[in-house]
């Protein structure tokens, strides 16, 4: 017979595991959402539709001109964006939802939200991979010389110039070579200003000629390495909405001795407006930083 005192190890296949806390690891909040237009679907129809009229031209007249027939006519052309859904399906065994630690089991559902918001955000920034003209190129360093020109000629385009909001969005490993760019001058010359600032803040809240920057970690690294960030006016890309987030949770007692399936639905489309004239695409080496 054992002897001696007893302890938690002397005990130890008897002892419930205690879990003081859960917490889910760690992503990339995406921020394209918030950086584009978003539309509702209007309740049954199935496409969401934009007419563009184009622009009249004004001639000059005078006393002698009899009659104007330079008569302009008037075009228009449309804009379409038909939105498919997007589902994740999590399926929990009722032993699951009895014996999982209550703080573990209260992160599940947040997971799959993410999961959604991720996918979203993911689709946004193909939207900026899918632009018809491409900057920069493989293997280039980043430098704030290219969305400083795409954001000219966003402003300046002959076709269609954009007005408002223009936004350059990269991977983190982009900004730190434009904070590598913006702070060269440090332990050479005494400097201040952007320069002071983005060395204590990187380029958080600033902006390259009017494009305000921002981080987005999402956006994928290919073999070479390369990365493909994007510079665009607000109005470039449309987020059509069709469905909100729903939630349907099914019990199924014949699965795996009970089981919930919960399954999330979103329903959106996405389209780029005015086509090659508000949206830059922006590739460059991505080699991790040293």
């Amino acid at each position: 017979m054992p002897s001696g005192a007893t302890t938690r190890d002397s005990l130890a296949d008897s002892v419930d595991d205690v879990v003081a806390s859960a917490r889910i690891a760690s992503e990339h909040v995406g921020v394209m959402k918030g950086l584009v237009e978003t539309e509702d679907l209007e309740p049954g129809t199935q496409t969401w539709k934009e007419s563009t009229l184009a622009p009249l031209t004004a001639g000059n007249v005078g006393e002698t001109t009899e009659e104007n027939t330079n008569y302009q006519q008037l075009t228009d052309s449309a804009f379409s964006i038909t939105p498919t859904l997007i589902q994740i399906v999590t399926l929990i065994t009722a032993l699951v939802a009895r014996q999982l630690n209550r703080k573990a089991f209260a992160k599940t559902g947040v997971l799959a939200g993410n999961a959604i918001g991720k996918k979203q955000n993911s689709d946004l920034l193909t939207s900026l991979d899918g632009a018809t003209t491409s900057l920069g190129g493989t293997a280039t360093t980043v430098s704030y010389s290219v969305p400083a020109s795409a954001v000219a000629r966003i402003r300046g385009n002959v076709t269609e110039p954009a007005d408002g909001d223009v936004f350059y969005v990269d991977h983190p490993y982009a900004f730190r070579d434009l904070y590598a760019e913006a702070t060269a001058p440090f332990g050479t010359y005494d400097v201040s200003g952007m320069a002071a600032q983005t060395f204590q803040k990187g380029f958080k809240n600033f902006a390259i000629n009017t494009a305000k920057c921002y981080e987005d970690g999402n956006i994928v690294i290919d073999s070479t390495p390369d990365a493909k960030g994007g510079i665009f006016a607000r109005k470039a890309l449309v987020l059509v909405q069709d469905l909100n987030l729903r939630r349907d949770v099914e019990w199924k007692p014949r699965v795996r001795g009970g089981s919930n399936i919960v399954t999330l639905t979103m329903g959106y489309g996405i389209g780029e407006r005015s086509a090659g004239n508000w949206l830059y695409e922006y590739m460059h080496d991505a080699t991790v930083p040293t």
